[in-house]
């Protein structure tokens, strides 16, 4: 005696697999959807040195605002913040990529380097909205 209705996969596994399917759409594009208030903070050794807004294309060499700092070249463009040059000897940093994300940051061990997104609530002044 078999039983006709036994089947692996039901029909509401494939709702619950499509609801599941979108909802992890939704949130990928939301967190990957850069601010139009996004700051990137450059730090070396530890301490903020630079903020860059990411709304705004620019270039910087980190050796012309201060001959102790390495020479690196951030370039922002189109929301992106990336490394195009570094003197380092791995390249790990120029490697990395593009980030615009306040989940993602680029690391350059050797110059002691790290480029992190601030997002406005980050680096607002404000504490608390009463």
């Amino acid at each position: 005696m078999q039983n006709k209705d036994r089947r692996v996969i039901k029909k509401s596994d494939f709702i619950i697999l499509g609801v599941v399917i979108c909802v992890t759409a939704i949130c990928f594009t939301l967190f990957k959807q850069p601010s139009d208030k996004a700051l990137a903070e450059i730090r070396l050794n530890g301490m903020s040195v630079l903020k860059l807004p990411l709304n705004t294309d620019t270039s910087v060499n980190l050796d012309t605002l201060n001959a102790d700092f390495p020479n690196i070249k951030l370039v922002v463009s189109d929301g992106y913040i990336y490394i195009e040059e570094a003197d380092c000897y791995d390249k790990v940093c120029v490697h990395t990529g593009k980030i615009n994300s306040k989940y993602q940051s680029i690391v350059c061990l050797p110059n002691k380097l790290i480029v992190n997104i601030l997002d406005y609530n980050t680096y607002s002044n404000i504490d608390v909205v009463m």
